[in-house]
């Protein structure tokens, strides 16, 4: 079903790195505990993602070499 699918141009046409880093937004969206949607509306503590962010950037820190 998929290949005829595909023959007459319907379904996600993205690349698979488009659809993984999708996929990852979507981990990292629904990680957020004070992440919720109402009515089409999105709200969040923005210290949890303040925090999360320097999380990360420590993390990342070891992969950047400083002269």
């Amino acid at each position: 079903m998929s290949l005829l699918l595909k023959l007459l141009g319907i379904g996600d046409h993205r690349t698979e790195l488009e659809k993984e880093k999708d996929r990852a937004f979507v981990r990292a969206a629904n990680a957020l505990k004070t992440l919720s949607v109402r009515n089409g509306s999105v709200s969040l503590d923005t210290s949890e993602l303040a925090y999360k962010v320097r999380e990360a950037r420590q993390k990342a820190a070891v992969l950047v070499q400083r002269d």
